[in-house]
């Protein structure tokens, strides 16, 4: 149970525990036993830990600040900075926020030095948070699929798409770029349609795009914001495939 022992521990563990409008030790207790009750967030404080000293730094700032979000609104908010090699900035940001009664997970913002793009460290962190996610029972993660490669990664990983124009714009801008053949987009273009006619307000399942290799350069460079649905099997299987590829 999260109590007075749980904040000590994290504290001692260089985490900076502050609460919305400057809320006590007390209040940031009553709030984490009312909505995030089955947490160990000690257990996500030293993964992150044991993550940075894995691939040789250390986080210079370690920021969680927990708000009441009764209805709507941010629960947890964590910031995260490390300076690697003495010279390149790594920044983390992560919410947890209480939607209409359901959690919802953010992963607004990783930053990371070129020398440890590729290396699993962002599959360690989301899987040091994917634990925690489950144990929560997390309904949804929201992101949004930019930077060079993030459109590809994330819709690989199983994640939706939730704005249709975002879509259309990706496919025009493929069609401008000559990145896919015509007869290809316009039956892309066809699908997005068909979809957002037949189901309003759902999420597009661009994951099966991620699916099929030639659309690689397709998703490369596109910039989209998704969900992952943590109750649905099909897309969780693809995250949990992105955590721990097979060799």
């Amino acid at each position: 149970m999260f109590n007075e022992e749980t904040l000590a521990n994290l504290r001692s563990y260089g985490v900076k525990i502050t609460g919305t409008r400057n809320a006590s030790d007390e209040s940031i207790i009553q709030n984490v036993q009312a909505f995030l009750p089955d947490s160990d967030f000690e257990k996500l404080a030293l993964d992150l830990n044991d993550a940075a000293r894995t691939f040789g730094f250390e986080w210079q700032t370690i920021k969680w600040e927990f708000s009441d979000g009764y209805i709507n609104g941010d629960l947890l908010t964590m910031e995260y900075e490390a300076i690697f090699n003495n010279r390149e900035k790594l920044i983390l940001e992560r919410r947890l926020s209480n939607r209409d009664g359901q959690l919802v997970a953010h992963h607004d913002y990783l930053c990371l030095p070129g020398a440890l793009q590729n290396m699993n460290l962002s599959r360690v962190i989301n899987g040091a948070l994917y634990k925690q996610y489950k144990i929560l029972q997390v309904r949804t993660i929201e992101t949004c699929a930019s930077l060079e490669v993030g459109g590809y990664v994330w819709a690989k990983a199983g994640f939706s798409a939730v704005d249709q124009e975002e879509l259309d714009d990706m496919l025009t801008r493929a069609s401008r770029l000559n990145l896919q053949p015509e007869s290809v987009i316009k039956a892309l273009q066809r699908q997005v349609g068909r979809h957002f006619t037949q189901s309003p307000g759902q999420p597009f399942p661009i994951w099966q795009w991620g699916s099929v290799p030639a659309l690689k350069g397709l998703l490369i460079g596109s910039i989209w914001h998704g969900e992952l649905n943590l109750y649905n099997q099909q897309q969780v299987v693809r995250f949990e495939e992105y955590l721990s590829p097979k060799p």
